[in-house]
Order: structure tokens, then sequence, then C-alpha cells
């Protein structure tokens, strides 16, 4: 399988895109992001590594010296390769850079010549450390073979030399962009964000949960949103749109219609953690010619039910339920020693109170239901 068919793009302007591997159907898999500069290009997360993201970014024109070349969302998605379209014109230097070493966010940085990390898990990069990288892959995630008779079991993070250790506070520079490295141990010791202060940009990697493109946060989304919440029954322009645009990324033949892994991944892709069972429900009753199919139309129809459906205070309580097991109200130290025991991560009490201590508003040396609802709201 080529670069340009494991991959997919969308523009979401002003030099950002975002990158998804459209055959690793995890609640896993990382979005990848390609940020351009005046000066500097830089990759934020890397992917697995199974097929090569340097050759996608080429291929699809994304690292064309003129941006505008590569807006197109998907470009070149299903066509055969054909050399860079930049014709040979010097590029900008491409930097990537891990928000943290987890297999799904690291695996790809060996194809890159410039690697950044943070000190934390430099070292882990070095040795490829795959108990540190938390590789867990299977071959039910991967839907389609990257390569004839490739394995799940095969997979592992391979060892890079970062080229560039970062610590908290480092900036680095795109020319007419700066991002602030933010160090936010927690989900990994080395998990980073990165701060775009000027235009109010967030890469959150793995700190702030979410799926489809909640990783990437902006002040103004999170103001406008709440706002729209309370008002309207419908959706906005801009919600209509990232379900055209979610179905057009997978329907890969143009027919107007998606299969069964297109569909879940497209579902996924707009934040819904689907099933099997879920999917396989949707085509029974929309399927109505039997071709295993499912048209725009119908598609549009389910997820605009779906995410009017969705209440999202009553989600985020439930989340706060998780980490509040004895349902005393509050998340404790030691309701937070035992998901970060669950998670795999290996986290010291020093780190978890110093995060209860950045939420802890009324000073109890523990998160009530109200801090939670900031955190995962952003009204902090």
């Amino acid at each position: 399988m080529s670069a340009l068919e494991w991959f997919a793009h969308k523009s979401l302007g002003g030099g950002i895109y975002w990158i998804q591997e459209r055959f690793y159907e995890s609640g896993n898999r990382a979005n990848i992001w390609l940020v351009r500069g005046s000066q500097r290009d830089v990759v934020i997360d890397t992917g697995l590594g199974l097929r090569s993201l340097p050759d996608y970014l080429h291929l699809a024109g994304l690292l064309d010296p003129d941006p505008a070349q590569g807006d197109q969302e998907g470009a070149g998605l299903g066509e055969a390769e054909k050399e860079p379209a930049s014709g040979g014109r010097r590029q900008r230097p491409l930097l990537a850079i891990a928000t943290h070493v987890h297999f799904d966010h690291s695996g790809g940085l060996h194809q890159f010549e410039e690697v950044a990390v943070h000190s934390a898990e430099a070292g882990a990069l070095r040795r490829g450390d795959n108990y540190e990288t938390v590789t867990w892959l299977s071959d039910s995630e991967v839907v389609r073979q990257p390569s004839p008779g490739w394995r799940a079991r095969q997979f592992r993070v391979r060892p890079v030399q970062p080229t560039h250790v970062l610590q908290e506070g480092d900036v680095i520079s795109l020319g007419d962009r700066q991002l602030t490295v933010m160090h936010m141990p927690g989900h990994s010791r080395g998990s980073i964000c990165l701060h775009d202060r000027e235009r109010k940009i967030l890469f959150s990697g793995d700190v702030v949960g979410g799926t489809g493109r909640m990783n990437l946060i902006t002040r103004a989304e999170f103001s406008v949103e709440k706002t729209k919440r309370k008002k309207r029954r419908e959706l906005t322009e801009e919600q209509k749109q990232e379900i055209k645009d979610a179905f057009e990324l997978f329907d890969t033949d143009k027919d107007n219609a998606i299969d069964y892994h297109e569909l879940k991944v497209a579902m996924r892709a707009l934040g819904f953690d689907v099933k099997k069972a879920d999917v396989l429900k949707i085509l029974k009753d929309y399927d109505r010619e039997g071709s295993g199919k499912i048209s725009f139309d119908d598609f549009n129809e389910v997820v605009t039910d779906w995410i009017l459906e969705r209440d999202p205070h009553e989600e985020i309580l439930k989340a706060f339920k998780l980490f509040d097991d004895d349902d005393s109200g509050k998340i404790s130290l030691r309701n937070l020693r035992r998901v970060a025991r669950e998670l795999g991560e290996n986290m010291t009490d020093e780190e978890l109170r110093a995060m209860i201590e950045e939420f802890d508003k009324d000073g109890d040396g523990e998160i009530n239901q109200e801090e939670f609802i900031a955190i995962m709201t952003g009204d902090v």
C-alpha cells in the first residue's frame, strides 16, 4: 500500500493540516498535524510509521513552497504515486515533534531527519524502549495490511536519536509563528503541549482527551461553541461541512457511498466511539439495496441525529464517575492513582498531587465536580 493510500488530510486553513492514518481503527489513533511557517515547517506527532509520512507530505503537495498547492483536502488519494509537485524547488526545513513517545505518536519519528522530544522521554526514544512507548497494537485495529504479510506482533517503535531535546518554555520558531513548549506530565512523564500564543491555538497531544480534532484547541472554539449549545437544536454550517468532509475523505472511489470499514473510521473521525454493533445497525437500517454501503444522504442523517442527541454536560459527568469510583463526589489522590495504574501510567504521587493542585480551586486537595467540568470545558 502506498503512502497516498494510507494517509488522508484536511486543510484547516492558516497553514495547518490535519492528517490521519486511514486504516488504523483504534481509540489510540493519534492526530497528526502539519504546521507550516515562513522559515520552517513542523509535523506534530507522526502516527505508527507503517507507511512513509514524509513521502505522503511530498506526494500530496503539502510541502510545496507555495502552500496553496496542498490545500485540496485528501489530495492524491487513490492516485498513482508521482514526483513531488515542487519540481525540485527548495523546501523549508521540516521538524518532527513528538508530544510524547507513546507508540501511536512516535512510531514514524524514524522517518525524519530532525526530531524533537521532551528531555524526560529522550532516553526512551534513543533506546527504542517499547515499554515506555506503551506499544500495544492488534491485527484487528489495522483493517488493511500496509504491506503483504504484515502482522501487528512485528510492530515496534524504532530507536531514534533526537536532534532537539525540549524543555518547558522553549520556543520553536517557524518564522512567522512561534510554538511555545509547555511540559504537562500526566499522560506520560514527557507529555508536552505546543502553544501558538499569537493565534491562541494549543496543540495538546493527549494531555486533553478526545477524538477527532479535539487535540487542536482554540480559545474562540470553546467560547463560541458553549454559546451555540444553549441556543440551537440544529447543526452549525461548520458542523455540516465537517460531516461532508469526513464522508468525502473516506469515499475514495467517489461513488457517493462508503462501506463498513470506511463508515466506522468516518464516525470516529467525527468524535463518535462507535463499536462494531453500532456500525452494523446503521448499515442494516439504511442499506436498503444490500450493497454493504451507505450513501452520503443517509450518513448525513445518521450523524446529524447523533450530534444533536449528544449532551456535552452529561458526557463530562460520565467521565467524572469513572474517576470517582467511591462515589465521594470528588476525585482524590487515591482515585487518580487507581486510574493511572489501570492506564499503565507510571506516575509518582508527587506528579499526581501536582495535577490536582493545578485545578483545585477551593484548596481541599481534591477535584470536585465543578472543578472537573471547568477542566473539561476549558473554563479554567
